[in-house]
């Protein structure tokens, strides 16, 4: 049997730039949609300085099939510019998410 995993980076239901002011309620949105529904293993990085997206901990609470493992990144940038971490690869976050497909 194989295993799927997934990795969510800088993300919580598909929120764009254009969307940035609604990001809470989107996110609230896919809680109450996706409540007990979620299975599976996730890897979720953000960055600390990132003003739209963080934790998901909250959907995780909501579906206890749903095993995050989360990490929260420290990049440096400044404040409100870590959602652009995720717009290359950089080995400060590709390098841990090979690692965790590698498990």
């Amino acid at each position: 049997m194989r295993a799927e995993r997934f990795a969510l980076l800088a993300e919580q239901g598909g929120v764009s730039k254009q969307d940035a002011a609604d990001a809470r309620a989107t996110y609230e949105k896919l809680i109450a949609d996706t409540q007990g529904q979620l299975q599976g293993r996730f890897l979720a990085q953000y960055d600390t300085t990132d003003e739209w997206m963080g934790s998901c901990s909250e959907l995780q609470n909501a579906n206890p099939g749903l095993k995050i493992e989360e990490s929260a990144i420290q990049s440096g940038y400044a404040a409100g510019m870590g959602h652009s971490l995720f717009y290359a690869p950089e080995a400060i976050w590709f390098t841990p998410l090979l690692k965790w497909l590698d498990r």
